[in-house]
């Protein structure tokens, strides 16, 4: 009885941060008028998060990943955390420099036609940073 109490007390402490485990996700569908932005806010995230993007797009989008001091100066941005076209798909995976408010700038610069986006945006911190390796995302739906 002692031998299962102790396998038992053993299996719990490792299974404890699996449970506990803190991987959030957000699935969006973002339309964007020509020549205009949307903006996905992520608000207090921690230093040292874990944020992946997945992004499918009908047409070719501008992202930009910013933190406050950048977005309150948008477009003038000096140094976004990451920043590329969405052509078809795009996937990235970024660490958060420091607490604080970020956020995701879809910037549709055809002036002729609206764009769709379908995003799915995980983030974890601390500890639970280490799962986001492990993430199968399921497909985002092809967008017509």
């Amino acid at each position: 009885m002692k031998k299962f109490l102790l396998l038992f007390s053993i299996l719990i402490f490792f299974m404890t941060p699996i449970a506990d485990a803190k991987v959030r996700s957000a699935k969006l569908a973002v339309d964007i008028p020509p020549g205009k932005n949307k903006v996905v806010r992520l608000k207090n995230l921690p230093q040292n998060a874990m944020v992946k993007v997945e992004a499918k797009s009908n047409g070719t989008v501008n992202i930009f990943f910013i933190d406050q001091k950048n977005y309150e100066k948008y477009p003038n941005i000096k140094r976004p955390l990451f920043q590329s076209q969405i052509i078809d798909s795009l996937s990235f995976t970024l660490n958060i420099p420091s607490f604080g408010h970020y956020y995701i700038v879809f910037n549709n610069a055809s002036r002729t036609r609206p764009v769709k986006v379908d995003v799915i945006i995980h983030w974890a911190s601390g500890d639970d940073s280490i799962l986001m390796k492990n993430i199968m995302t399921p497909s985002l739906r092809t967008i017509t």
